[in-house]
């Protein structure tokens, strides 16, 4: 008899197969002291725990901190909605005169910085269209 289990994003399993392993992100933040707020993130920093990572940064960055520390030494998956978040934290950061540090992660995190430099180096800015008679 062949039977499976379906999981709850539809998955269907087949019996006396093993479940695959729940993919997450966690993440915390300590005050190392009164100036400091260091975020932690480990795991997979996808586009569903982006908007958690914005808001940790948003918070701190509107505080009387005046340094903010991103430790993603513990990613396994860097999205692109996380590295936007990112940037413009760095943005905010800035017009807020509070220094915010990212420490890198694992090679899958320097790629992911890399290939997004990359692409703003490659992108041109738009040109201004002359009006065509």
């Amino acid at each position: 008899m062949n039977t499976e289990t379906t999981t709850a994003d539809g998955l269907n399993i087949p019996a006396g197969a093993d479940r695959p392993a729940q993919k997450t992100c966690r993440m915390w933040v300590l005050h190392p002291d009164s100036e400091t707020a260091v975020i932690t993130v480990v795991g997979e920093l996808d586009a569903a725990s982006a908007p958690r990572l914005d808001e940790l940064l948003h918070t701190r960055l509107r505080s009387a901190l005046s340094n903010v520390v991103v430790d993603l030494t513990g990613l396994e998956f860097l999205c692109v909605d996380a590295l936007r978040t990112l940037a413009v934290a760095n943005r905010r950061a800035d017009a807020q005169n509070i220094s915010l540090s990212i420490m890198d992660g694992p090679p899958c995190v320097e790629r992911a910085f890399a290939a997004a430099e990359a692409a703003l180096d490659t992108v041109e800015p738009p040109r201004p269209r002359t009006p065509t008679s």
